[in-house]
């Protein structure tokens, strides 16, 4: 890959231009031992010395040094205009993309540069040791800035604790040869590489409004509830909180719960899905007394997330379902056709679990959703259930031994060897000795209206065997927090849904009605009256010809393979900006923030 990094003027490498003549800086004068042959030759010591990491990172650029065989900023000592180019283009960096300057080294590099600068270093090796510590640190902070812009700044394999499951980019030799040949045109070369989604660039203006008002201080507001038409002393801290970030527009100063305050109240609680009402109650009062720096937080690491390379992106036809939100959408044709509630996978909290480090990195829990691609290939009427072997030892064993004949009845469930999924008669089975972690049998709970998946599965093949499903539970959509299935996720509107897809394979008006029989509704066509007339004559010579130690079933799995397979895309975002272009914040259920903050060094 050598010859890579040797490239200065590589056809994809924009705004990349060749070396110019390195002026002799203003400092030069208080240096007259300096000689240029000398310090290269120290710095070409310098870059071999064991002391300098030896990761694929830092090799690569100690190879392009070597190949080079001279530095850039120091040359001829200390280029100044450069210099300062590169720190200021550090510095920014928090400004304009919410990555923190220490995770650059940004003081070690700011104190090397200050010391050269003003202080009279007697010792010329010491000069020098302080000159190639500069161009080694400056060099791979702007290439860490680069690589971060691009591909983002922390790995998301390490940060979602082994529940991410995409495809991801990395930065290669080419991204560095690129960064290289663009040295003598950093600003704009940044500008060609910052992300350009509409997404990133609306938290990005949203991120510098937080940094112009995070100073701003406030008197926090006490534990009081108030109905709207009362009058507290608290009312114009509120009016306060909620014109400085937009939320309220001119209005008289009072002290009492207006109609227009209360409106702003419930536009804020909408802001950060808390329940909207006629009243000023605690939990709000807790989320208006937040510093800002919460929201700078949130904003910081969804950018982060955005700069992450997923080797699949979005096209014009999707479908997305985000766990922070609890929510799902279908987009076809760059156009939202329908969204949704969902219910996903349990959290820590949710569960009850205590919390799991690994390097101070928290471990994704067992029974989260995981954040993956996937294409939904086929959809299954009436699914059955096959339990889980996690969910068989953890759920159903007990119950399993205390009366497997009452669990199975109640639940419509039976057994099968897990060598031959051959059925068993549960009541043979003497479960005293069975051990929980080696149980030779799976549960498999029969389709219709009672089963767990309901009517209707989604299937798209990924590793960990989740997939889209309706719920017998219905009123488990209008809980709040919605993290409470074991790790596949809960559709509220499956039909609705299904339809959707349907249409995005081209199945005729006609051809859906077909489907809507096999769900045992009534066709509204004569086309569907016919269908329905062949579908129970079928059914009856099926029934005809089953076995006698068959039990007859008259629902059953009946997968539908689809011809256009729907990109669906699993992801976790706490802050986002809705149909309206709302900004939109939600809590971190699954604690994925302090990670990410954590690996960008963030520490404010």
């Amino acid at each position: 890959m050598l010859w890579m990094l040797s490239v200065c003027m590589f056809p994809s490498c924009k705004n990349a231009r060749t070396p110019v003549p390195m002026p002799e800086p203003h400092w030069f004068t208080q240096y007259k031992d300096y000689s240029n042959q000398s310090y290269y030759s120290y710095f070409q010591y310098f870059i071999k010395s064991e002391s300098l990491k030896n990761e694929p990172f830092y090799t690569q650029i100690r190879m392009q040094y070597e190949t080079e065989n001279a530095p850039f900023w120091t040359a001829n000592g200390y280029q100044e205009q450069l210099i300062s180019e590169g720190i200021a283009l550090i510095d920014s960096a928090f400004t304009y993309h919410g990555i923190p300057s220490e995770y650059f080294d940004y003081q070690f590099i700011k104190t090397l540069m200050d010391t050269i600068k003003s202080v009279k270093i007697e010792e010329r090796d010491t000069l020098y040791r302080f000159l190639a510590q500069l161009e080694w640190h400056l060099t791979t902070a702007i290439i860490k800035y680069a690589n971060a812009l691009q591909f983002g700044a922390s790995d998301p394999q390490t940060v979602n604790g082994g529940k991410w499951l995409y495809k991801t980019r990395y930065p290669d030799s080419l991204t560095l040869a690129c960064t290289w040949a663009a040295r003598n045109s950093l600003p704009a070369y940044f500008r060609t590489i910052a992300p350009a989604d509409s997404h990133y660039k609306a938290l990005q203006k949203e991120l510098r409004q937080y940094q112009a008002w995070q100073n701003q201080t406030f008197e926090k507001l006490l534990p009081q509830e108030l109905s709207e038409g009362m009058a507290s002393t608290q009312i114009p801290l509120i009016i306060n909180r909620l014109k400085l970030t937009g939320m309220l527009g001119n209005v008289e100063d009072t002290v009492r719960l207006t109609e227009p305050v209360m409106q702003a109240i419930n536009r804020f609680r909408a802001q950060n899905a808390i329940p909207i009402s006629s009243k000023l109650d605690l939990e709000t009062i807790d989320a208006l007394n937040r510093n800002l720096g919460y929201y700078v937080k949130k904003l910081i690491v969804n950018m982060e997330q955005l700069r992450w390379q997923i080797a699949e992106p979005k096209g014009a036809n999707y479908l997305s379902v985000n766990f922070a939100d609890f929510s799902l959408k279908t987009v076809l044709a760059d156009t939202c056709a329908i969204s949704m509630k969902i219910c996903c996978g349990k959290s820590r909290k949710s569960a009850k679990a205590a919390k799991e480090e690994i390097a101070g990195i928290i471990k994704g829990y067992k029974m989260e959703s995981p954040m993956l691609y996937g294409s939904i290939n086929q959809i299954i009427l009436y699914p059955e259930w096959n339990v889980p072997a996690s969910i068989m030892e953890d759920e159903y064993y007990v119950k399993l031994k205390n009366n497997s004949q009452r669990v199975l009845e109640r639940e419509k469930m039976y057994l099968v060897r897990t060598a031959d999924r051959q059925a068993v008669d549960a009541a043979a089975v003497d479960w005293t000795k069975i051990k929980r972690k080696q149980i030779p049998y799976r549960l498999i709970q029969t389709s219709g209206y009672h089963n767990s998946l309901g009517i209707i599965k989604f299937n798209f093949p990924n590793v960990e065997s989740v997939y889209l499903h309706d719920t017998p539970v219905k009123r488990a959509f209008g809980y709040r927090y919605r993290d409470i299935s074991h790790g596949c996720i809960r559709v509220e509107k499956p039909l609705e849904l299904a339809q959707v897809i349907f249409r995005y394979n081209d199945y005729t008006d006609e051809q859906f009605e077909c489907i809507m029989v096999d769900l045992g509704k009534a066709p509204t066509t004569q086309a569907g009256k016919l269908y329905q007339e062949k579908r129970q004559q079928k059914e009856e010579e099926y029934r005809a010809m089953l076995p006698a130690d068959r039990i007859y079933r008259p629902l059953r799995p009946n997968p539908v393979n689809l011809k256009k397979r729907l990109p669906i895309y699993l992801e976790y975002h706490t802050c986002f900006v809705d149909e309206n272009g709302v900004m939109q914040y939600r809590d971190d259920i699954y604690e994925k923030e302090e990670n990410i903050l954590k690996m960008l060094k963030f520490e404010k």
